[in-house]
């Protein structure tokens, strides 16, 4: 992807799919709020949008709330622990700012206010092999712990068994990561290193089959 240039970097569009279609939210964060998720909506711009992850939301930086049900869960104590290991930067592209978008008639000039383009598709692969390029990290990282998941003592990779969702969490982000948090500034580090997990994640971008 290309950009039109550093200052022209926006909020970050928080999109999700709703009855169908992408519904995109963008939050003011320079109102004053106690969490990011309560800050008040801004209406969304054409350039990109960019943010660190861990600024996000409350839940990637905030420390759980154990005193609070909404948030004494798996889940959210898997978000937190998550975006403190591996971090990273999070992208949005609005469709309004595309400049390849079609024209409004072949004779009309580029598109007003584009911010940013498809500059070359490097690689398309499998989401299901670039996946399993991690899982066969972590799995060999904490054999012991997924083979005992099973009757047979070996290793079956069934991602709708609470079980090796537990190893696999465990294995990755640190022993009982759905009740403990880790943050990124630990004395001691926990679970898989974040550059042993983002090199499984690209080395399943580089080596899967092209689709």
């Amino acid at each position: 992807m290309e950009v039109a240039g550093p200052s022209d970097w926006s909020e970050y569009a928080e999109c999700n799919i709703e009855n169908g279609t992408y519904s995109c939210e963008c939050r003011n964060n320079t109102a004053p709020s106690q969490h990011h998720h309560h800050h008040t909506d801004v209406p969304c711009l054409n350039p990109v949008g960019r943010i660190n992850v861990t600024d996000e939301s409350g839940f990637a930086r905030e420390l759980p709330d154990t005193s609070n049900p909404y948030e004494n869960t798996s889940y959210r104590f898997y978000f937190y622990n998550a975006a403190q290991k591996l971090g990273g930067i999070w992208y949005s592209t609005l469709g309004a700012g595309n400049c390849d978008r079609p024209a409004a008639s072949p004779s009309s000039l580029p598109q007003a206010n584009c911010t940013w383009r498809v500059a070359e598709t490097v690689r398309r692969v499998s989401k299901t092999c670039q996946e399993g390029a991690v899982y066969d990290v972590v799995e060999a990282q904490g054999g012991a712990c997924f083979a005992a998941c099973s009757a047979d003592g070996k290793v079956h990779r069934n991602l709708t068994d609470g079980c090796w969702t537990k190893c696999f969490y465990d294995t990755a982000l640190g022993p009982n990561s759905n009740s403990t948090a880790y943050p990124a500034n630990a004395t001691v580090q926990k679970g898989m290193s974040g550059k042993v997990l983002r090199d499984a994640w690209v080395s399943g971008v580089e080596n899967c089959p092209e689709v």
